[in-house]
C-alpha cells in the first residue's frame, strides 16, 4: 500500500490513480472500486480547492451543515484529548435526510475515529475527482481541533470509491494537462479507442452533454436545454472557461480559509 506524506499529496494522487480504470466495475454513470484504503503520515492539507475543483464556500458550508453536529464534535474532540494514546474514540456524523437516491442509500460520510494518534475517516462512498477534496478538508479541520495536523496520521476507508463520468469533468476541465487530453481524445477516435475504458466513458459524456449541444446552450439557453440542475451549473462553468459566456470562474477557496 502506498503511504503518502500528507493529505495534500493523497488528495492530488487519488484522481490519477482512479483514471487508470483497472480492477473496478463500470456502471451506467460511474466507475466503482470497492473497499479501498488510503493512508497518509500527516493531516497537513494545503490546496486551493476553488482553483482545483471549482467548488465554492457554499459547497463546504453545505457539507458541514449536513454532517456535523457541533455539540457531538466538541464532545469527540474533548474525549480525544482526555484519552491521549489510550484506546480509541469515535463519532457518527449526522444522518443526512434527503430525497436524493444516493442519500437514501445511506450517508456518504459515516463517521470518524481517533486512535494511536491517527484519524480514520469512514465513508460509504465518495466521488473521487469531485467530492474527495472537500471530504479530506473536513478530516483536516477536525485534526486541527484535536492537535497539530503535522503530528496526526490519517487513514481513509471507502466502501465504494467512484468516478462519475459527468461530475469528474468539472475537475478535469480545470487541469490544463487533463483538459488538453480530453479535447484531443474527443477529436481523435483512434486514440480514444486506445485510451482506458474510464477515459472513453468520460469523453463520451463530454461529447454528448457539452460539445454536441454547445450551440443550443448559447442560442436557446442553458436552462431550456439542460434539465438537470448540476449539469446546468457545469455547462455554465464550461462556457465561461471557453470564453463563450462572461463570468469569474474559478474562484479561489483555500483549505486554510475554510471554517469548521
Amino acid at each position: 500500500m502506498k503511504i503518502y506524506p500528507d493529505i495534500t499529496e493523497l488528495s492530488k494522487d487519488l484522481l490519477p490513480r482512479m483514471l487508470v480504470g483497472v480492477g473496478g466495475s463500470y456502471k451506467p454513470s460511474a466507475y466503482h472500486e470497492y473497499n479501498r484504503e488510503f493512508v497518509a503520515e500527516s493531516c497537513v492539507y494545503d490546496l486551493d480547492l476553488g482553483l482545483v475543483t471549482g467548488h465554492t464556500k457554499r459547497r463546504w458550508t453545505l457539507l458541514v451543515n449536513q454532517y456535523i453536529d457541533r455539540n457531538e464534535l466538541e464532545g469527540f474532540v474533548k474525549l480525544t484529548q482526555e484519552m491521549g494514546i489510550r484506546g480509541s474514540v469515535g463519532i457518527l456524523f449526522k444522518r443526512v435526510v434527503s430525497k436524493k437516491r444516493y442519500h437514501q442509500l445511506g450517508n456518504c460520510l459515516m463517521g470518524i475515529c481517533f486512535s494511536d494518534n491517527t484519524i480514520t475517516l469512514l465513508s460509504r462512498t465518495c466521488m473521487i475527482g469531485y467530492m474527495h477534496y472537500i471530504d479530506l478538508a473536513l478530516a483536516h479541520k477536525i485534526a486541527i481541533r484535536i492537535g497539530d495536523p503535522k503530528s496526526i496520521g490519517f487513514r481513509w476507508y471507502i466502501v465504494d470509491a467512484q468516478v462519475s463520468y459527468l461530475k469528474t469533468l468539472q475537475t478535469i476541465m480545470l487541469d490544463n494537462r487533463y483538459y488538453r487530453k480530453l479535447k484531443h481524445l474527443a477529436t481523435h477516435p483512434r486514440q480514444l479507442s486506445q485510451a482506458s475504458s474510464l477515459w472513453q466513458q468520460i469523453v463520451r459524456v463530454y461529447q454528448r452533454r457539452f460539445v454536441a449541444l454547445e450551440e443550443d446552450y448559447l442560442n436557446i439557453g442553458i436552462r431550456e436545454v439542460a434539465k438537470h440542475g448540476p449539469l446546468r451549473r457545469m455547462v455554465k462553468k464550461w462556457l465561461i472557461l471557453e470564453d463563450k459566456l462572461p463570468g469569474n470562474y474559478p474562484r479561489s477557496m483555500k483549505v486554510k480559509d475554510l471554517v469548521l
